[in-house]
């Protein structure tokens, strides 16, 4: 993600959307890859419940989910040590003046996680309870500017995925 993140950073149009600008222009454009800014709250974080269900990070391996609140944990199947990310259900619903976007369905970088938790995963991992509870309620309805990069998937119906590379808090 970090080229892509570097390539969108010198992309020479970078809008400011909404989220209906956004799929005003997604629509428009069904082919077409760009890049923008979103500003939007944070209106919900389940990062201290998801820290009580073990389940801070996330990954797949052999078709099974896996998570823990550590970078690292074993697969069940293979027995391989997977490496974990954040896992994107931290954030709930993210708004803006005319739409949202519900949790877990945006897809962010680690260096957009990085910026938006202040810390990186091994950091955030170890921090204590009362530490997370302190941060969510720091982040909770934050305003905070999303770079993105929209990517049409193939085939009919134009749909696209946005991608998170950045954040400015």
């Amino acid at each position: 993600m970090t080229a892509i993140a570097a390539e969108a950073a010198q992309a020479p149009n970078r809008i400011l959307f909404t989220f209906a600008s956004l799929d005003e222009f997604a629509r428009a454009n069904i082919n077409e890859t760009f890049t923008g800014y979103l500003s939007v709250l944070l209106t919900e974080l389940h990062i201290t419940l998801l820290f009580r269900r073990q389940m801070l990070c996330c990954n797949e391996c052999c078709g099974v989910p896996i998570f823990a609140n550590t970078t690292s944990a074993k697969c069940k199947q293979c027995k391989k040590s997977i490496p974990l990310l954040v896992n994107p259900r931290i954030l709930g619903p993210v708004i803006d003046e005319t739409g949202t976007i519900g949790t877990g369905k945006l897809v962010l970088s680690q260096d957009a996680w990085i910026s938006l938790l202040g810390r990186s995963l091994e950091e955030l991992c170890r921090m204590t309870r009362e530490e997370l509870k302190y941060l969510e309620a720091r982040l909770l309805f934050m305003r905070v500017t999303l770079c993105f990069a929209w990517f049409a998937e193939e085939g009919e119906g134009g749909m696209g995925r946005l991608w998170i590379w950045g954040v400015k808090v």
